[in-house]
């Protein structure tokens, strides 16, 4: 079983049009709405690659009650805390003529002291089943900085294999925690060590020094040119197809999806990353914020390379 937590939601609406022209009226040729945020992401495609998942996180309003719905008719179980504030709606705008993408991302509601801590007590009281606990994204305004450590504390305690996405102070004060993995993409590691990492060796190198920091395994995700996994079980590079990419957004996500999907169902780290990478790769084939198709992750899972490093 995967649950993920997600506390900035969205409602994603994607736009697609033909020539974006400012300062004039643009014609839609057609759209469409996604619930959205890097755990609802996992979630969406741990249940397209056939997996069980339980969603946990903020709503609010009628776009939360739209979001809550809309992921209830995915095959996604939920269990959110109810805010006060409405969720966030994200725009997402495809020029199909140029193949640009347009983000309009918004800030989030604010969440009170009151419903942040109703959150952990739902957690801390919830049944868990075993697995993985997939801890993503940004918070909302109201939100402590070190709020993901005291979820993987939760998790733990709940023997739990928490895994954190996350940036900036969030993913150091959850760090602190010792979480069983994180997925940084190189950004993100830059930011977290404080310098440059450039390269497969580099990147390799930044993450067993994470891994020094208390964290068991280290997924480093690169875009177009794979991913590098550093872990107990050793270090592996991983490097995906060339493919007709779309749209890059979700592709982290698929990737963790993916990848603990895999070890969930008992495959090994090197096979995981394998499929983690597909998963990847074949989001990218997707437009907007649509997420990977099983019939493209088990298609391109066969030409993922993957190469130990150590």
């Amino acid at each position: 079983m995967i649950s993920t937590l997600t506390l900035n939601p969205a409602l994603d609406r994607t736009i697609r049009v033909k020539n974006l022209t400012f300062d004039d009226a643009n014609r839609v040729l057609s759209e469409e709405r996604f619930a959205a945020g890097k755990g609802i992401d996992v979630s969406r495609a741990v249940i397209e690659l056939g997996g069980s998942t339980m969603a946990f996180g903020f709503v609010g309003g009628y776009a939360g009650m739209e979001l809550e719905d809309r992921l209830r008719l995915a095959g996604v179980d939920t269990d959110f805390v109810r805010i006060s504030s409405e969720t966030r709606t994200n725009v997402v705008i495809r020029d199909v003529e140029s193949n640009s993408i347009t983000a309009l991302n918004a800030r989030g509601p604010h969440a009170t002291h009151v419903e942040y801590e109703q959150l952990l007590k739902k957690l801390r009281e919830h049944k868990f089943a075993p697995g993985f606990f997939v801890i993503s994204g940004s918070a909302p305004p109201g939100v402590p900085t070190d709020v993901y450590c005291e979820v993987i504390n939760i998790a733990k305690r709940n023997n739990l294999k928490a895994v954190l996405d996350a940036d900036g102070e969030l993913l150091k004060r959850g760090i602190e925690a010792g979480p069983f993995m994180i997925k940084p993409n190189s950004h993100e590691l830059r930011r977290l060590l404080g310098y440059e990492v450039h390269g497969i060796d580099e990147v390799e190198r930044a993450g067993q020094k994470v891994r020094e920091m208390g964290v068991e395994n280290v997924l480093v995700s690169m875009g177009k040119d794979g991913a590098v996994l550093v872990s107990a079980d050793g270090s592996y590079f991983a490097k995906p197809p060339l493919v007709d990419a779309v749209s890059p957004i979700g592709a982290g996500d698929s990737l963790v999806a993916g990848f603990i999907l895999g070890l969930d169902s008992g495959l090994s780290f090197c096979e995981s990353l394998r499929l983690g990478v597909a998963a990847g790769a074949a989001c990218a084939l997707t437009p907007g914020t649509e997420l990977c198709k099983y019939e493209d992750v088990y298609i391109i899972r066969s030409e993922v390379e993957i190469t130990k490093l150590k």
